[in-house]
């Protein structure tokens, strides 16, 4: 009970490290095109599959405003961009 009462106290003094981000809600870059999208659901929205080769990168204009919307330089879900 101690520590639980530890965890809350240094939550309330903002001296708690923030909780950790699951992989899939972090963050990625594509390395192909350049740009950052704001999670892994947001980067599969931009690869266009290709038999054999995996997939190649779509340009904005194919899949911004229906799929991505793009907020400070990050791609995002769109509805998801708060």
């Amino acid at each position: 009970m101690g520590e639980l009462f530890r965890a809350f106290r240094d939550g309330l003094a903002g001296r708690a490290d923030p909780p950790p981000q699951p992989e899939h809600l972090s963050p990625k870059g594509c390395t192909a095109c350049g740009l950052i999208f704001s999670s892994a659901g947001a980067y599969d929205c931009h690869i266009e599959p290709t038999p054999g080769r995996g997939g190649r990168c779509m340009p904005p204009s194919r899949w911004e405003g229906s799929l991505l919307t793009e907020r400070d330089g990050v791609w995002c879900l769109s509805g998801f961009e708060r």
